[in-house]
Order: C-alpha cells, then structure tokens, then sequence
C-alpha cells in the first residue's frame, strides 16, 4: 500500500516539474501505468493469499513434527485429531495401544489453540477441529463436553451470529444415541456416502467424508466420476465433501478440485500448500466454491 502512495505522489511531483509534451516525448504515462499496476496487482495477491479458502484438512495432524502449529502456519483450517479416552482424559492416539505414554487434547491442542486465538497479532481464521473417536465413543463423548464446558471462548461464539473459534466436528466411532439437542447447538457430526441417517442427525452433518482408495478400489475406471457426482449430490444439500487415503499427485489433485472437492486430506502439509499456491486451478476452484451454497460449519 505504501508502494502504491509512494508511486502516486511520485507521479503528482514529476507532472509538476514536466510538461505536457515532454511527459508524451519520454513515454512517460504509460511506464507510470505499469508501476501503479504492477503493486496494485502484488496487493491484492497478498490479500487473496491472505483470506481465501484452503482445501487442504490435515489428516491426523498428531503425526507432524510440530502438532497443529505448522498446519496453522501454513493455512490450514482443518484439523484432524484422533483420541481415545483414558483414566478420564482424551488421549491423543490412533489405536488403543500404550495410552498411558500418549499426550492428551488439552496439553496437545486445546491449550495451543487458547493461545493462538488470544495473541491479538495473528490474523485469525476459524478452525475446524475434526475429532476421530476411536473407542469407547460414550465416555469420549462426555469427555468432549468437558472439554467444551472448561473452554467456552473457544466453542461458543463471542457474539450472537458469529462463529466459533474452533468448531468441532465428530469422526469415527459416533456416539449418535448418547448426542443431545444441546450437543449438536456445539458438535457437528462428519457423514459417510452410502449411509443413511435419522433426520434430526442428518441437518447437523455439514461434511461427508469418505476414502478415495475405496472408491478406486470399487468402481476402478469409473472412480473419479461417481467422485464428480456424488460432490454434485453433497453440494446439491449444502454439505462439503472431503476425501482421505488421496495419492500425493498433482493430477488427481487437480482433478478432484476441479469437481468442486472441499477438502483433500493430506499427510505432507508443506507439499499440499505450495502446490495450491502454484496451481493454475486454485483461482476457478475458489470462484467456483463462492457460486455454491455451502454449510459454513
């Protein structure tokens, strides 16, 4: 923006020092033009950079060197955290082995996530917390509703009609019997394809997730067409779709973004960021996202 004030007044300064005929004679006008373009256009990229959607979700991100921080660096809104509760606290693991030597949500996350959300220097985006029961879904949930209750600046809204700080999405083993009115007012439910639900479960699944490799495996050459239209299905009701055990290659990248994929979950975070940053399809990825009518959970 600086750039661009300082080109201006550069501009005022010369045109009172030369004139008319001689700004034409050095070609003057148009090499004005080209700076004045040239940091409009770097400005905006940094704001588009800044605000727009990510597709990328990180799958099991308690698998990174650095848990939920490199994700956030890199613009990531999605995350995906594993537990199994334990001695009265949700453990962070993807089985039930050696639970004792696992960390638990607070210590890895929840506390990370109060302080990142109260440094007043840092742009801030929603998150999505994706949470994977692997056992014992009852007492997980009631562990989750502690969770909830010790941390209310991050669940509940700071304002009627705002968002939360961090919205938590149930994966895994549901407890769908045990779920209350008032839990799904803070917990939305992640859905599979193929499955059906109760209505009062149905309107509280923002997102639907299902794996590419089974679907490759099922229906082979004609994957990545029942790909398209069960996206097509899915945004037809406002739900977003995301897909895991995804190739790390470009082209299926390309593709699935291509049919309107929300979120493609990904294990080499760094690799993902700097090809959607690069990728020639992330701006009709991003137009065709702001013509659907998506839940914004």
């Amino acid at each position: 923006m600086y750039l661009v004030f300082w080109c201006y007044m550069r501009v005022s300064f010369e045109q009172s020092l030369l004139t008319y005929h001689e700004m034409i004679s050095y070609n003057f006008f148009p090499k004005v033009k080209h700076i004045i373009t040239f940091y409009c256009i770097i400005l905006l990229k940094s704001l588009i950079c800044q605000y727009s959607y990510f597709p990328g979700h990180s799958h099991n991100d308690y698998f990174q060197n650095i848990p939920l921080s490199k994700a956030l660096e890199l613009g990531y809104k999605s995350i995906e955290v594993d537990v199994c509760p334990y001695k009265g606290k949700l453990v962070v693991s993807h089985n039930i082995f050696n639970l004792e030597q696992k960390p638990d949500i607070n210590d890895l996350y929840i506390n990370q996530l109060k302080k990142y959300f109260a440094d007043k220097n840092i742009a801030k985006y929603s998150i999505t917390l994706l949470i994977d029961i692997k056992n014992k879904k009852s007492k997980a949930l009631k562990l989750i509703r502690k969770m909830i209750r010790q941390n209310p600046e991050l669940f509940f809204p700071s304002y009627e009609g705002g968002d939360a700080a961090v919205k938590i999405i149930l994966s895994g083993k549901i407890p769908f019997k045990h779920l209350t009115p008032k839990d799904l007012q803070v917990i939305k439910i992640d859905g599979r394809f193929f499955k059906s639900y109760k209505n009062k479960i149905f309107e509280h699944i923002p997102l639907i997730s299902y794996s590419y490799a089974k679907l490759k495996k099922k229906y082979d050459r004609d994957c990545l067409e029942v790909i398209r239209e069960l996206v097509l299905k899915s945004h037809a009701k406002g739900i977003k779709v995301r897909f895991w055990r995804i190739p790390h290659k470009e082209e299926i990248w390309d593709y699935l973004l291509s049919i309107g994929v929300d979120y493609l979950s990904v294990d080499n975070l760094a690799l993902f960021e700097d090809y959607y940053q690069k990728s020639e399809i992330r701006t009709a990825y991003e137009l065709y996202l702001s013509s659907v009518s998506l839940n914004s959970f």
